[in-house]
């Protein structure tokens, strides 16, 4: 497996939101589609047929703005003939047929649109394997582990300390993860520096990549709030 980080900024940060792709042999799996995916994609210059999977964790505008230019990009772009398989929380798909009636060009796409909600299950895409779990952050939030020839990659979405998030992640070779605000300004929804240390500690992940800073998070004390608890490869991102 091969991750490219497309975005891993908040809305009130000065670069790309939440998107991360995965190349698994000659497929792409995208998790999430923030603003800033559509430009970042095009810049790739990967073969867009090639994205059979996208899997989006919650509905707020950070994760999930530039979807709809992306499909309207297939129908009036590149044309897309090959299928599109689009996977979310609850209630996803009512946000989706929603969103249609807002933009009704996408209900005539000329490929085959499949919309599927998740919820606590594995799912097996080929030799691609999914594992969902809800997490703590809107109503209905999905983080999700991809896992192909004993590798495995985990995205948190948006989520608060849970048991989900770090039995997801057990053993996992990247865990991606959301860490909003510092520990002194703790927010409902979301994680602070000790709470990825420990969650990263407790699922014993090989490495661990920090996402989703607002800026009041992005200080030195990040690092050494971490490294408190987990003892492996760091990397920080935005």
């Amino acid at each position: 497996m091969n991750l490219t980080i497309l975005g891993s900024d908040t809305i009130a940060g000065d670069t790309e939101c939440s998107a991360y792709l995965i190349k698994i042999q000659r497929e792409y799996l995208l998790l999430d589609c923030g603003p800033g995916t559509y430009i970042q994609l095009i810049k790739s210059r990967i073969d867009l047929d090639l994205l059979k999977y996208i899997f989006i964790t919650h509905t707020h505008v950070d994760h999930l703005n530039d979807l709809f230019a992306l499909l309207w990009r297939f129908m009036f772009g590149i044309n897309r003939k090959t299928p599109l398989r689009i996977f979310g929380p609850r209630e996803f798909k009512k946000f989706f047929n929603f969103s249609i009636k807002l933009y009704p060009q996408i209900a005539k796409v000329k490929f085959q649109l499949n919309i599927s909600e998740l919820h606590n299950q594995n799912i097996n895409l080929g030799k691609i394997k999914v594992i969902t779990r809800e997490v703590l952050h809107t109503k209905f939030s999905n983080a999700y582990r991809t896992e192909h020839n004993n590798k495995s990659i985990v995205y948190s979405g948006d989520t608060d300390y849970c048991d989900n998030i770090i039995n997801l992640s057990k053993n996992a070779d990247i865990l991606i993860i959301e860490c909003s605000m510092p520990d002194k300004k703790k927010v409902d929804g979301h994680l602070t520096p000790s709470l990825c240390g420990k969650i990263a500690k407790l699922s014993n992940v090989k490495k661990l990549i920090l996402v989703h800073r607002y800026p009041e998070c992005k200080s030195a004390e990040t690092i050494s709030a971490i490294k408190k608890y987990f003892k492996g490869d760091l990397l920080i991102y935005n």
